[in-house]
């Protein structure tokens, strides 16, 4: 099975939790459009802002995009990151707090002179009990889930597996390869504006809720061995705008 990322490289059907895979791990980023469409220049420029000792963030104001893609851009040009804690030593080293000294003045002067409800008034036994018990540790073997599972069956919000039959379809292999192929088929540009080098969606022409209506599809089996679903003609590509577009106008997938 072939990573939906378009690379090439084989990939495991499902993840340790059963779940289906459609990318080998960390290939989901590996394509992302922005990077690439920005010049090797200022690439350039902001790995070097980078390291002068920016965040990731305010490199990505410096340059008026997001910090994940500032991110994408470090991790193609095989920049290793800082950890949150690298990048913020010694920036704030003998600043004060931002409230020293403020107070809230509608709090304040609604309580000048008033005594607290409760000065005085000692703790109860059973107060002190429930105050211990909220404070308790409920880490590792203390806690009542350790070493349950959560996924699946096991799961206390399962529901007796009713994913629709639709979603499964659109998380398959097949699926995954039909989109790859109008992409293809399509140069990877958009029908509708030649745009390229951005997210692309493949759409359908002919709804595919209808197709499964019209060959009267029920199972999972019976959907695989349906040409009419994998038929490359009813699909068009389409950057992420475009497909927005039409659907607004009624041309839903």
């Amino acid at each position: 099975m072939l990573c939906a990322c378009g690379c090439g490289e084989q990939r495991e059907e499902f993840d340790k939790y059963g779940r289906v895979r459609k990318f080998i791990a960390g290939h989901q980023h590996k394509n992302k459009p922005a990077h690439n469409i920005i010049p090797i220049e200022i690439q350039n420029e902001i790995i070097k802002l980078y390291l002068s000792g920016k965040s990731t963030t305010e490199t990505g104001i410096n340059f008026k995009i997001s910090h994940s893609t500032v991110r994408n851009i470090l991790i193609k040009n095989n920049i290793n990151l800082r950890t949150q804690s690298e990048t913020m030593c010694g920036k704030y080293t003998g600043r004060p707090p931002w409230n020293v000294g403020l107070k809230c003045p509608q709090i304040s002067k609604s309580l000048i002179g008033k005594i607290p409800w409760n000065k005085g008034i000692p703790r109860t036994d059973e107060e002190k009990k429930k105050i211990s018990s909220n404070h308790a540790d409920v880490s590792g073997e203390n806690n009542p889930n350790y070493g349950n599972s959560l996924f699946g069956e096991d799961n206390p919000n399962w529901k007796g597996g009713i994913t629709p039959l639709n979603a499964k379809l659109r998380y398959s292999d097949k699926y995954n390869q039909w989109r790859l192929f109008v992409f293809n088929r399509d140069n990877f540009t958009c029908q509708e504006c030649g745009a390229q080098k951005l997210w692309l969606e493949a759409h359908h022409i002919k709804r595919f809720s209808d197709i499964m209506k019209e060959y009267n599809i029920t199972t999972f089996e019976s959907a695989m061995d349906c040409f009419g679903l994998w038929d490359l003609n009813n699909g068009m590509t389409y950057c992420k705008s475009c497909h927005e577009l039409l659907r607004k106008k009624g041309g839903l997938l």
